[in-house]
């Protein structure tokens, strides 16, 4: 299975991590990453993360969990 990289980012307005875009290619994550911080004031940078993971279901949901753990 090919690996699989998700940008995910902080909500501060509501305490909580959530996905945003997801690629098989990491340049292309790392691209949406870097637009997301540009466009949206109210992300700080420490506050985007991308992780890589199987591309399951099972696989985002368990990032999301210990991210908002």
């Amino acid at each position: 299975m090919s690996t699989y990289y998700t940008v995910f980012a902080f909500d501060l307005s509501i305490g909580s991590w959530f996905d945003v875009f997801g690629s098989y290619d990491r340049s292309e994550a790392k691209e949406e990453a870097e637009t997301l911080f540009w466009d949206d004031f109210d992300i700080k940078r420490n506050h985007i993360v991308i992780k890589k993971h199987a591309g399951t279901m099972e696989s985002l949901q368990s990032i999301l969990k210990t991210l908002n753990n």
